[in-house]
């Protein structure tokens, strides 16, 4: 009985650390590793990439996010600016990301918007947002994988499969305890099916 339930645990544990290779900040991090500067666009006040430990420029259109994001450090200095026009030269960082930044934008200033991304990229572009449109107030747009692979981008399922959330509150939330297991569980699965998933992990290379 003791070498069936060590066995049982070993195997949850390989589960478990398989699941955990496909979460959100491993993957974010995986693919910053060695970028020397890093621009955060639409970083708000709780920036995606504060646990990265390289020089990070945060660019958002409002002063108070700015201002939080400052008091807590989590970049290294920041920009009060328009998205769709970025105050930088081309090619002016290893890196830019822009985390839930796209869905709040209308559908023509959301293509805007990557074209400025991609301007200032020097070697790779990450960005996150919802698969489809979310009936929720502070979203403007939906996008969806094929759209972003139209324009060069690899794309990959986030947060597992999209039928498991609801709209509640004015926010995604999965639809019950057990549902949000299954998402984690099922996250595996959605990375390489991102037509299935929840949200899209988008990565562009130069």
């Amino acid at each position: 009985m003791t070498k069936v339930y060590w066995y049982t645990m070993r195997r949850l544990r390989t589960i478990r650390d398989k699941i955990a290779r496909y979460d959100f900040y491993n993957l974010l991090s995986r693919e910053l590793r060695g970028a020397k500067a890093i621009l955060d666009v639409g970083c708000g006040d709780t920036s995606s990439i504060r646990h990265i430990k390289t020089y990070k420029v945060g660019v958002d259109h409002c002063l108070s996010h700015l201002e939080r994001s400052r008091r807590e450090a989590l970049q290294d200095d920041y920009i009060v600016g328009d998205i769709r026009f970025l105050p930088f030269r081309s090619k002016s960082f290893d890196c830019v990301v822009a985390t839930e930044v796209l869905e709040h934008l209308s559908k023509e200033d959301g293509w805007m918007c990557l074209e400025e991304l991609e301007r200032v990229a020097c070697n790779k572009v990450v960005l996150t947002t919802p698969n489809g449109f979310l009936n929720v107030p502070s979203h403007l747009s939906g996008w969806i994988a094929k759209e972003l692979k139209a324009k060069g981008y690899k794309v990959y399922g986030m947060h597992g499969l999209r039928f498991l959330y609801h709209v509640r509150g004015g926010r995604a939330v999965p639809k019950s305890l057990l549902f949000a297991s299954m998402a984690g569980l099922s996250q595996f699965l959605t990375y390489w099916l991102p037509d299935w998933a929840f949200g899209l992990f988008a990565i562009k290379k130069y």
